[in-house]
């Protein structure tokens, strides 16, 4: 439902804030490509290079772009054109959590363009675990290699900048993924049959091995295990003490073969579905420039400390613009925590709303300026 009068209207505010607003640039500036887009596309013109942060910063004030992104590579010459007379040096490794990916439940209720506290709460914690679970523990980065930002929109943008990881092409990064996600993992490399007893991964192993375990031993088993066990607390505990112990026999488990064998399988997907493969495989990937503006919501893609991640809140640690009211007429939405208040759910309503989430539902082409 938008209009020039909208589009001039969110241009206008993002002059204001890029004439206030000093960016922090990535490293290597000077060596990667820019993208910028605008109402109808996130990336409509590209093979950008800017010297200095002082001309990518004018850039920003007159241009106002909606959509900033820059390449996770590095380029001997990154305007040249096609991609392959760029020069490849390197690129960052980048993994983009979306909420979209997560098939929750909650989309059904709110719909895929909108989200939810459960929805955010739940990709900031898959992010947590992708740094917590994988990239520190298993790859040896260190947390002062690693960036998070807020996408902007619905999830999170991992960055790591380590000089051996930069080096890899493709492939190599595709390796990672598949290890990530839990791409291949077989039953038979964890468990094994000593007469009768099934033994398997304890949570001390090392890599998969333990995580199979942890999870095990961390989740709700209830969708997996029979009724006989799940109702009886006494076998749920002493099952937990023998996985402890790599004992994943301690209970007795019809089929129990068929159940870890489903267990394993399943967890691939519920720790790998929610990264964006494309974006981490894809050395010549453009990715969102962080403390940018994203023109489908108007909140800033906020760089955050990844020790105050925890606390981060999107809907209202991203927002830039002021509470000054403004009125909108709003077409459909489901209701909306935005800001610390509820707004909505609205049908083809006309109301009043601080600018910050008028914005918002502008750039969502969810209401017209009035």
């Amino acid at each position: 439902m938008e209009s020039e009068r909208e589009i001039a209207f969110v241009r206008k505010k993002f002059a204001d804030y890029y004439a206030n607003k000093e960016i922090e640039f990535p490293e290597k500036l000077e060596q990667r490509e820019w993208g910028f887009g605008g109402w109808k596309d996130k990336i409509e013109a590209r093979h950008f290079s800017f010297p200095n942060s002082k001309s990518l910063q004018e850039y920003f004030k007159n241009n106002a772009p909606l959509y900033a992104s820059y390449s996770v590579a590095y380029y001997k010459e990154p305007e040249a054109r096609p991609i392959d007379k760029k020069g490849w040096l390197g690129a960052e490794l980048v993994f983009d959590l979306d909420s979209d990916h997560l098939n929750l439940p909650c989309i059904a209720k709110h719909g895929k363009n909108w989200v939810c506290e459960g929805c955010l709460s739940e990709v900031k914690r898959h992010t947590q675990r992708l740094i917590e679970d994988f990239l520190v523990p298993d790859f040896g980065i260190r947390r002062e290699e690693i960036e998070v930002n807020f996408s902007g929109n619905r999830g999170y943008h991992v960055h790591v900048n380590n000089e051996k990881l930069n080096s890899l092409e493709s492939y190599g990064r595709r390796e990672i993924l598949d290890y990530v996600s839990g791409t291949g993992l077989d039953f038979n490399r964890f468990f094994a049959k000593q007469g009768a007893r099934l033994v398997g991964p304890e949570p001390t192993d090392w890599g998969w091995a333990g995580k199979v375990a942890r999870y095990a031993l961390k989740n709700d088993l209830s969708n997996i295990l029979p009724r006989s066990i799940v109702s009886k607390p006494e076998r749920l505990k002493a099952l937990r003490k023998g996985i402890e112990r790599g004992n994943w026999d301690a209970v007795r488990i019809p089929k129990k073969t068929d159940v870890w064998r489903a267990f394993v399988k399943d967890l691939g997907l519920r720790l790998g579905r929610e990264v964006d493969k494309q974006v981490t495989g894809d050395v010549t990937k453009l990715i969102r420039a962080p403390d940018t503006l994203h023109g489908g919501s108007g909140l800033s893609a906020k760089r955050i400390d990844f020790k105050k991640l925890d606390e981060f809140d999107p809907m209202k640690d991203a927002i830039v613009f002021g509470e000054e009211e403004i009125e909108v007429k709003v077409s459909r939405t489901p209701k909306i925590k935005f800001g610390g208040k509820e707004y909505g759910p609205y049908r083809g309503e006309q109301v009043k709303v601080p600018e910050a989430f008028g914005i918002y539902l502008i750039c969502k082409k969810a209401a017209k300026r009035l």
